[in-house]
């Protein structure tokens, strides 16, 4: 159990190192930690126990963890470039076994510890936050100053964001706790401050996709928690579709007059709100753009199979038109040194933000199911789809059946981080990638086994024991 509590606790201050010379990166010291986890969980499943894997096959949750897996091997055995697809097929085997698999077959009570994992990430992601509001502070906080201010431990403001909703929630759970139980005051104002202080980081990442996906995440949250709270939702949403359809012209209108940014040098927060409409000239949305239509053409090309997981990086610039580039030219990208910041170590090691390859990368899809799409086709991204759609069913159904209030929130918990990162994936993608892998495994092996396998957790010490 210490080996899972103590690399969730390096995660966060985890970098990635590149030796040019043995062309190996290595997030360190975090993957080799999850290494020896790995095995060590391979160790204990050799014989499970049996009533646990009966159990556990009954969960639609799991059932669909293990379909994730089964058609990534399938779409691997047929892909294009099998090596890339092999390592990341490793990567994702590593992660979905050692966090979500393994603590409920390694230990008594796989929640529990599922939940130690979340809370030593979320309390050691706290001084990535103050180290980003000091960087961002520098530059007076404007929008120009984000990209790069949790340099060199989070590739840039969206992948720190991503991460941090996990955290944020967490600490959200702990607040919560404090004052249902009515904590001394000195203990609520403490837990008030760390989460105003993650607030005010994720406000200053100024990242669109995670401040819509925590906003929506948190109305699902108070919409699931009743049939009564759940129709006055569907009437809201269905009023909702149907204004978007009688003022679909003016709409129309609005999005192709905007000209607000996100980018520019002295870019506040009204500017970065209006540019979520923009299509037109803000490049992170036309760039989102042109790869979510590269990757469609792709889907046609292998609808069935996708050319292998992470593949679409080696492709997309050939499904590319020289038009659909809001950078630059394709021809002059090839070749080019990325543009993104770097710091050399010594011994030829570069420390940078991602060094997985030393020439211009083409980058991802944007989008965890468009990535699912192009890599292991249709299937896959049904079966991520169904995923997430599982989180809903879990908090719906399983809220109403837990008594405990502490068991009751960190399930809230754990559906909040999920369910804001199933939106925020729509926009990005970082599940190949253990600083927000570990917060998401953990969080759904917290939803998944937190009554169904083994005891509940009404026999626990603490509701958040764990982080205590």
């Amino acid at each position: 159990m210490r080996l899972w509590v103590l690399t969730a606790a390096t995660v966060p201050f985890s970098v990635k190192v590149y030796a040019p010379g043995m062309d190996l990166e290595v997030v360190f010291p975090a993957e080799p930690l999850l290494a020896v986890m790995f095995f060590v969980t391979l160790l204990r499943l050799a014989r499970p126990p049996r009533r646990l894997v009966t159990k556990a096959l009954q969960d639609p949750v799991v059932v669909l963890v293990l379909a994730y897996l089964c058609i990534s091997t399938v779409t691997t055995v047929v892909s294009s470039m099998p090596m890339v697809s092999l390592k990341a097929l490793v990567v994702r085997a590593v992660y979905i076994t050692t966090l979500f698999i393994g603590p409920v077959f390694v230990f008594r009570n796989g929640s529990r510890i599922a939940r130690k994992v979340l809370g030593a990430y979320a309390f050691a992601f706290l001084p990535i936050a103050l180290f980003a509001l000091s960087a961002q502070s520098q530059q007076g906080f404007m929008r120009f100053g984000a990209a790069d201010s949790a340099f060199p431990f989070y590739n840039d403001h969206t992948h720190f964001a991503a991460a941090l909703t996990f955290a944020l929630f967490f600490h959200c759970g702990l607040l919560w706790r404090v004052v249902h139980v009515r904590d001394p005051i000195g203990n609520i104002v403490l837990r008030s401050l760390l989460v105003s202080g993650l607030a005010l980081a994720l406000y200053f990442s100024f990242c669109r996709a995670a401040w819509v996906a925590v906003i929506i995440a948190m109305a699902l949250h108070q919409t699931l928690r009743s049939w009564s709270r759940l129709r006055v939702g569907a009437a809201f949403l269905a009023l909702f579709i149907l204004s978007l359809f009688v003022l679909r012209v003016p709409i129309a209108q609005a999005v192709q007059g905007n000209r607000s940014v996100a980018d520019g040098a002295a870019v506040g927060t009204g500017e970065v709100i209006r540019s979520m409409s923009n299509v037109t000239n803000d490049v992170s949305n036309v760039e989102r753009l042109h790869r979510w239509k590269a990757a469609y053409a792709m889907f046609l090309e292998r609808p069935w199979s996708g050319f292998g997981p992470a593949t679409y990086q080696f492709h997309y610039t050939a499904f590319l038109a020289d038009r659909d580039t809001s950078i630059a030219p394709i021809p002059a990208l090839r070749g080019h040194l990325n543009g993104s910041s770097m710091a050399h170590a010594r011994n030829g090691l570069i420390l940078r933000e991602s060094p997985r390859v030393l020439q211009y990368s083409s980058g991802s899809a944007h989008s965890e199911y468009l990535m699912e799409l192009t890599g292991s086709g249709l299937g896959g991204m049904v079966i991520l789809a169904l995923l997430a759609c599982s989180v809903l069913y879990k908090r719906f159904n399983a809220g109403r059946r837990i008594r405990d209030p502490g068991s009751r929130q960190m399930r809230s918990v754990a559906f909040l981080g999920l369910t804001a990162y199933f939106i925020h994936s729509l926009f990005n993608n970082f599940l190949d990638d253990p600083k927000v892998a570990v917060p998401f495994w953990s969080s759904l092996a917290m939803l998944t086994f937190g009554v169904e396998a083994g005891r509940t957790e009404e026999d626990d010490s603490g509701p958040l024991s764990a982080a205590q």
